[in-house]
């Protein structure tokens, strides 16, 4: 059975590295992309662009990935922990 896997972000290489890795294996995958960074994407990923500050662009990627994958099965957050480790507490 073929999954539909919403993964965020496509700025996270492991991220990336998991939607090809899923592609290659029969699922449907869609990465999420900021509209200001600039995502080393393999071609053949499908990616939904977003922008991380926008309560609209947060609204609109759930419909953005039902229209793309037909449905979602699930959803995956990749989070790198590097760049938020020199954040003050």
């Amino acid at each position: 059975m073929s999954l539909s896997v919403l993964i965020a972000d496509a700025s996270v290489p492991v991220a990336v590295s998991l939607a090809s890795a899923l592609t290659s294996g029969g699922h449907r995958a869609a990465l999420l992309s900021s509209v200001s960074a600039e995502s080393p994407v393999s071609e053949g990923l499908q990616v939904i662009p977003w922008n991380r500050q926008s309560l609209l662009s947060a609204r609109t990627v759930p419909v953005a990935a039902v229209n793309l994958l037909s449905s979602v099965d699930c959803a995956v957050v990749v989070f790198d922990y590097t760049p938020f480790r020199a954040c003050p507490r």
